[in-house]
């Protein structure tokens, strides 16, 4: 793990919305989320531009922050990853190899779990969903990376974990656009905690003139850790 380090990025999230990667809109949010400190899991089959997302949201790190940024985590380095996004002081941005943002939580977990020591490595899973605030799926469509849906962890009355969606690309609609929900509450005021705005395009007073009939329904439980 490499605290404070970071490699020049290929690309710049500038340049990654240039290419179609995401839009203007979330690449805001994005940056916003790295300066206001939030724990970030990019996900994603492989060669899916995991590590190319990763360097340029490291970017937008402020110089002198301390941060633990692993690439294609695992064993030890994931257990300590997952300690460090739950308890702090530092906080995380790593990549984790999965097939859908549902996958994410499951394989960070699992790979925690082989850094663990038995018996007793029950309480990684619970620490993993707590950690992370922000996943960044990433999708390989045409042999161009995608964002293909950004998410957060949301945490059920009755302890459950599922997963409230910020941007889904629309594969089946001109040129796969990314449709944008209100940020979580959470998210919300840890942004305004440290005076990041929100963009228009994810804020809750945008939706409720949208629809004034309630709020869309984007949340969903995230698959069994």
């Amino acid at each position: 793990m490499h605290p404070n380090k970071r490699q020049a990025p290929d690309y710049r999230l500038e340049d990654l919305v240039g290419c179609g990667c995401l839009d203007d809109e979330l690449g805001c949010l994005l940056a916003a989320c790295v300066r206001a400190r939030l724990n970030i899991v990019i996900s994603g089959p492989a060669s899916s531009g995991k590590t190319t997302m990763l360097n340029a949201l490291c970017a937008h790190i402020p110089p002198g922050e301390r941060r633990v940024i692993v690439g294609e985590v695992g064993g030890s380095d994931a257990l300590d990853v997952v300690r460090v996004m739950a308890r702090g002081p530092s906080t995380a941005l790593t990549t984790v190899r999965a097939s859908s943002a549902d996958d994410a939580l499951p394989q960070l977990a699992g790979l925690a779990r082989q850094g663990a020591p038995a018996p007793g490595s029950g309480w990684v899973t619970e620490t993993a969903e707590h950690g992370v605030d922000v996943l960044v799926h990433l999708d390989r469509r045409e042999l161009t990376p995608h964002v293909a849906e950004v998410a957060a962890p949301m945490h059920n009355p009755g302890g459950s974990v599922g997963l409230c969606t910020v941007a889904c690309r629309e594969f089946d609609q001109p040129g796969g656009r990314l449709r944008h929900y209100p940020v979580s509450a959470r998210i919300a005021a840890r942004l305004r905690a440290q005076g990041e705005p929100i963009p228009a395009a994810f804020r809750e007073d945008r939706f409720r003139r949208v629809t004034p009939a309630g709020p869309l329904a984007r949340g969903r439980a995230a698959k069994h850790l």
